[in-house]
């Protein structure tokens, strides 16, 4: 049981990710189009268009999208080639969402694994009202759970419970889980032409998992949401609050060498991960946990995805 002195920034309540469906019932193409030229941040966003899949790639034409032209075909035959798309009546959103212990902590706003948490219902919610199936993979410090893409409903309810039960905080001092096991089960479950939204700190993101990113996203559209704390990224001196939920404590940093470390550490990683986006066509959206998720998933979309 919770205590009451927790906020609600802490956990990952049911009830509290079920009221989302009221923000998902007025968040709109329209609405999108009137911040699409915003931008923010590192921020990469691939939804371009609305609601397409994939069909071939042929000789680009007079009056093709530039923004479909396949660099990788154009650089081997050395003439440019575009990708073709269709329309997709009934898609699959499949969600891939980490909460194991490196997302349970922020010294703002709220847990990584919240911010998590509301994101995929948010999008998982946006999936329903267009009849959208939906998959999801949770990925707990002991084990990963995959499911098959339903109707949207119906798995909307089932991602929500298990975002609930992995977002309660765990005993455990060694997380047995990886990003990679998570990546490695989605990929046999993602099928053809999916929207693919992956939701994590990626702490321990590496060349093997980037690898199974540069396929999902040959296959599907990709999104790398990034969740993170502003001491992650910037690190300053100082004695600062943490929590476990349970009981509060206290982190006093005074090592430059420390402190050097963990920004090096950061920056290499988000460097990676923009890296990966900008050259796979993969969306990167950095999210802190300070960060309105609606406002920013709004101006990422750019009036294409839902």
């Amino acid at each position: 049981m919770k205590p009451k002195s927790i906020p609600q920034s802490v956990f990952v309540d049911k009830k509290n990710l079920l009221k989302l469906k009221q923000k998902a019932q007025y968040f709109s193409i329209h609405q999108n189009k009137l911040l699409a030229d915003i931008g923010f941040g590192d921020s990469v966003s691939p939804f371009k268009t609305k609601g397409l899949d994939f069909q071939e790639v042929r000789v680009y034409q007079p009056g093709d999208d530039i923004r479909f032209i396949d660099w990788k075909i154009t650089a081997k035959h050395n003439r440019p080639y575009t990708k073709l798309y269709t329309d997709e009546k009934e898609r699959q959103i499949f969600l891939i969402v980490d909460m194991r212990s490196t997302m349970k902590f922020a010294t703002q706003g709220v847990f990584k694994s919240v911010m998590a948490a509301k994101m995929a219902t948010l999008l998982s919610f946006l999936a329903e009202n267009k009849n959208d199936k939906i998959g999801f993979t949770i990925l707990g410090d002991k084990e990963v759970e995959t499911s098959l893409s339903g109707a949207g409903s119906q798995n909307l309810l089932l991602l929500v419970d298990k975002l609930e039960k992995y977002g309660k905080l765990s005993d455990e001092t060694e997380q047995k889980s990886t990003f990679l096991k998570a990546l490695s089960q989605s990929e046999k479950a993602i099928r053809r032409g999916s929207m693919v939204f992956i939701i994590s700190d990626f702490s321990d993101f590496d060349e093997e998992t980037a690898v199974i990113i540069k396929r999902l996203s040959n296959k599907s559209v990709c999104s790398l949401i990034h969740t993170y704390d502003i001491l992650e990224k910037e690190f300053p001196k100082g004695i600062f609050p943490i929590t476990d939920g349970e009981t509060f404590s206290y982190i006093d940093v005074k090592s430059d060498a420390l402190q050097k470390k963990y920004q090096e550490d950061f920056s290499k990683r988000m460097e990676a991960l923009s890296t990966l986006a900008k050259k796979e066509n993969v969306g990167y959206l950095p999210l802190k946990t300070t960060d309105d998720f609606l406002k920013n998933l709004i101006v990422y979309c750019k009036g294409g995805l839902i």
